[in-house]
């Protein structure tokens, strides 16, 4: 492991390299560290991350990890060269598995070409809970019901991605009164683990708190004891044998794979080398026993790392996600996409729902196109069963049970409420019976449709409560790019309304830039609430008001629709397996997006296999841009549409 930092200083910058081993002998690197400035390539032209990049990667292109380019490999399936877009299901879609069904018929089956192929990752297939591991068969619903998925899937091009979640061993999991969680591993794990997990340098058996756990606490197997291979390796044998294809061993690289000093296991106390060695091993070998069952199964990993290029197919890229720094000096720069393009296809691994910002920077980036899906196919109320009708395993269909929130445990529970209802078959019931219980029930509305920025919508909901102690609300908030608030209303929750039913509401504009509404039902304390009949409407000029519609298809269709043609059609030689260069100069009009400066048409430049280049661009606003782009010794002028992508070779 090495470790690259940068500190500001009232000389300049100060740099630090180091690399960690725990060695009671002299250390001898083996190589020269060397350090050196970088001018840009073209003159006149200022240099940026990409000239030192270059450097690195006419080193990295003669290390073993370069071997072959992408497009060469025979131990990659040719689905997976052809372009494929992917999507992603979570725990409140498996728990119906028909809605994904539904999905795969009414929209991708039926919207998009049938010759490009999908990865359908999974999220919350583990059987106690998302992430919840080792303990993860059988599968969440059930096994019948996920192969009968998986098989029905296929008629789509479908491959199936679960994520196991690396090392990771959850000891406890959602903690209730006192020393008592939900769920409790630590007598097996004693049992049966314990001897194989990592230690720290103190001799103790590692353990962590994760916030995913609400309350609970994982340990981590450690790889440098081969009976941890052979678990993890178990794991995707499992899962392949119930239809899955693809395999990624989540949260190692960059994640939860600490340092091991135990003293019985067969590798050097502490970080070192070996630590590289073992997860090849892992990677190699899990490989070799998936393709036992399936011939073309492959396997990924978490977070981008060059030494293991040549043993995974894809790779989970998160360089957006630096966005969470929530600074204007922060902004993401695709650096292992740029040298590395060619030889790994990288996907953004957590794509936010109406964010195209998010989109539009993978797409010039090169990277797979990945949707979000919606429940809702084909028209209808912009709001998802604001009856309540219908219901998942844990929430209302269409609406999400929130874990909580920075770091804290929500343990409220919500019901499907089939006695006491307003209106049609059932409600929904918010419920704690502890001072620190909190329950959310929670749906976004994307902007687009019949709901616009610039016009003004009422949010209706009939409410029932008793012995609510503190004030609560049905809270309403629009949020822009990267979740930043651009607005907020409450309803207020009676504190009891005497067996009565009341009606709340709440009128709120959509501002400028807004993407999304984030309805959160919410009750903080004890007490018991009641809702049904939710309505969106919006409030007409007259007075009037009318019910919010959707679209027939969802806003981002057209966008989405033209990134997966263009990644599998005419921009697969550039976008899929071209080698990234230095966007070329483009005049054009500054924008701010998730508060940053940014320019209007994002664009990026690839030279294709057979010495071609193409510049892909595309327009981030809502309004036409012009712009000139200066590009083979010429200037070209471009006028692009709100949202429109173009890929072009000068012509």
């Amino acid at each position: 492991p090495k470790s690259v930092s940068c500190r500001r200083t009232a000389e300049g910058l100060s740099m630090a390299w180091s690399r960690h081993c725990f060695d009671e002998a002299p250390f001898d690197l083996g190589y020269d560290v060397v350090l050196s400035t970088f001018t840009a390539g073209e003159p006149n032209l200022p240099a940026d991350w990409r000239d030192a990049a270059d450097i690195y990667k006419h080193w990295a292109e003669m290390q073993p990890w370069c071997a072959k380019r992408f497009a060469d490999r025979s131990d990659v399936p040719e689905w997976l060269k052809s372009g494929p877009a992917m999507v992603r299901f979570g725990r409140s879609w498996l728990g119906r598995p028909d809605t994904i069904k539904r999905w795969l018929t009414g929209y991708w089956g039926r919207l998009f070409p049938e010759s490009i192929p999908l990865i359908t990752a999974y999220w919350g297939w583990e059987k106690v809970g998302s992430w919840v591991t080792p303990d993860y068969f059988p599968v969440f619903p059930s096994d019948e019901e996920f192969q009968d998925l998986v098989e029905f899937s296929k008629q789509y091009r479908c491959h199936a991605f679960p994520w196991p979640s690396g090392y990771h061993y959850t000891l406890t999991y959602e903690k209730e009164e006192g020393d008592t969680f939900r769920w409790d591993d630590r007598e097996r794990f004693a049992q049966v683990a314990e001897p194989h997990a990592v230690h720290t340098r103190d001799g103790s058996v590692y353990r962590q708190k994760r916030s995913w756990l609400r309350g609970g606490e994982t340990s981590a197997m450690c790889p440098g004891d081969p009976w941890t291979i052979d678990w993890m390796n178990e794991i995707a044998l499992q899962l392949v044998r119930r239809g899955a294809d693809m395999v990624q061993v989540d949260q190692v690289v960059g994640g939860a794979f600490p340092w091991c000093y135990s003293p019985t296991h067969p590798h050097p106390p502490g970080p070192g080398k070996w630590m590289t060695r073992v997860f090849r091993t892992q990677l190699e070998t899990m490989l070799e026993q998936c393709r036992r069952i399936d011939p073309n199964a492959i396997v990924c990993f978490e977070e981008p790392n060059e030494l293991f290029i040549q043993q995974v197919a894809v790779q989970d890229y998160r360089d957006w996600e630096v966005l969470r720094q929530n600074s204007p000096l922060v902004t993401p720069a695709s650096v292992f996409n740029y040298i590395y393009h060619e030889y790994l296809p990288t996907f953004q691994s957590n794509p936010q729902a109406g964010n195209k910002l998010m989109a539009a920077y993978c797409l010039v980036n090169g990277q797979i196109p990945h949707m979000v899906p919606s429940q809702l196919v084909g028209p209808g109320p912009a709001l998802n069963n604001g009856g309540f009708d219908e219901w998942s395993r844990n929430a209302p269909a269409g609406w999400d049970k929130v874990g909580g929130y920075r770091g804290a445990v929500w343990r409220g529970k919500c019901f499907h409420d089939t006695d006491e209802t307003h209106g049609g078959e059932a409600g929904l019931r918010l419920e704690n019976t502890a001072d620190d219980e909190t329950v959310q029930v929670s749906q976004n509305v994307p902007v687009g449709g019949g709901f616009l920025v610039g016009h003004t919508y009422r949010m209706r909901v009939w409410m029932r409560s008793e012995g609510v102690v503190r004030g609560n609300s049905v809270m309403l908030g629009t949020f822009a790019d990267g979740m930043k608030v651009t607005g907020s209303a409450r309803i207020a929750i009676p504190k009891d309304t005497g067996g009565e039913w009341v009606q709340g509401e709440a009128t709120f504009p959509v501002p400028k830039d807004s993407r999304l509404l984030r309805i959160m039902q919410h009750l903080d304390g004890p007490g018991k609430v009641w809702l049904d009949d939710m309505t969106l409407e919006e409030v007409l000029p007259d007075g009037t008001a009318k019910l919010v519609m959707r679209p027939e298809t969802p806003v981002d269709h057209a966008f989405m629709l033209r990134w997966v043609e263009l990644f599998a059609g005419e921009g697969r030689p550039y976008l899929l397996h071209g080698r990234m260069l230095h966007p070329p100069p483009l005049e054009v009009a500054q924008v701010e997006r998730s508060g940053r400066r940014l320019p209007a048409i994002l664009h990026n430049a690839y030279r294709a296999s057979d010495g071609s280049e193409a510049v892909v661009m595309i327009n981030i606003t809502d309004d036409p841009q012009k712009g000139t782009l200066t590009w083979q010794g010429r200037k070209i002028t471009v006028s692009l549409d709100p949202w429109e992508i173009r890929l072009t070779n000068g012509n």
